[in-house]
């Protein structure tokens, strides 16, 4: 039986009134399916003419075996039981992850961004490249070493995925292919409404804010973007600035090549898979798929 994950939203009370009502309470309860499935209350700090944390509020989130859509919602309640004001929060719920049970392998360092990646998903490696289904690299220079070999791998049905490659001009597959700088920071979000099956089932704002969860809070995804001719979106972004607009780019790309795919992947994906529902869902498609 899996463990229900305990969940805590944060609560304000804002009051731009000189005086603050006596006895107010803070109801709350979480639906799901349309039905209250929790309900419970605490007493209300109200401050006057300020704004006042008043906790984290707890509930152990239901098991579900698929993903789900809630409500958490919120009033603040006088002392005749009457609302005085509301405010909802709607997120889902998802299942816990398997890992596939796809054999991978990382070509290179194993402490690089690869492998940190490969440990936090729990996959299962393989001892060669030859024995594996998907092969990591996150080391260009790894893959020019061996890059005949690689190639008639992947040109035979394996699956490479580049991590995160710095930015330079690369040729991959008999291609070329420009990975660049973000303009204006790093990027929080970026679009998975590209057509292609792998995200065929996302939200388009299900890459969004993700947290890093060794750092406990919110950070960028992408920094860096790939372009491509003869590469296919996979997740896109945009390439901007205050005086021009480069129009679409892509931050995860791919190439058939022959039985196999090369895939690019620039979204910033350790340390978010853990703590993201669909940062994992994602990297477990790209293994699978």
């Amino acid at each position: 039986r899996s463990l229900r994950e305990e969940t805590a939203i944060e609560a304000w009370v804002c009051n731009d009134l000189d005086k603050f009502p006596f006895g107010c309470q803070l109801k709350y309860q979480l639906e799901k399916d349309g039905k209250v499935i929790f309900a419970n209350h605490v007493t209300a700090n109200i401050p006057i003419n300020s704004s006042q944390f008043q906790g984290f509020l707890k509930f152990k989130a239901p098991i579900v075996s698929s993903r789900t859509a809630c409500t958490f919602r919120i009033a603040l309640v006088n002392d005749k039981g009457e609302s005085i004001s509301q405010n909802e929060f709607r997120f889902d719920l998802f299942p816990k992850a398997t890992p596939s049970k796809k054999m991978v392998y990382v070509l290179g360092e194993q402490t690089g961004k690869a492998a940190q990646l490969v440990q936090q998903a729990g996959y299962t490696t393989a001892l060669s490249a030859e024995t594996a289904d998907v092969i990591f690299v996150d080391d260009f220079a790894q893959y020019t070493q061996a890059e005949k070999h690689i190639n008639d791998l992947v040109n035979q049905g394996k699956k490479l995925i580049f991590i995160e490659l710095p930015a330079q001009r690369y040729r991959v597959g008999g291609t070329s292919v420009l990975i660049e700088k973000t303009t204006m920071g790093d990027y929080y979000f970026v679009s998975p409404c590209t057509g292609h099956s792998l995200v065929k089932n996302f939200k388009p704002f299900d890459f969004k804010m993700w947290c890093n969860g060794r750092k406990g809070y919110i950070e960028p995804i992408l920094a860096y973007t790939i372009s491509a001719p003869e590469w296919r979106p996979i997740i896109s972004s945009g390439a901007s600035n205050w005086v021009a607009d480069k129009g679409a780019v892509m931050a995860v790309s791919e190439l058939k090549y022959g039985k196999g795919l090369f895939r690019i992947c620039e979204l910033q994906l350790i340390d978010r898979i853990l703590y993201n529902p669909t940062a994992r869902l994602f990297i477990d498609k790209m293994i699978a798929e």
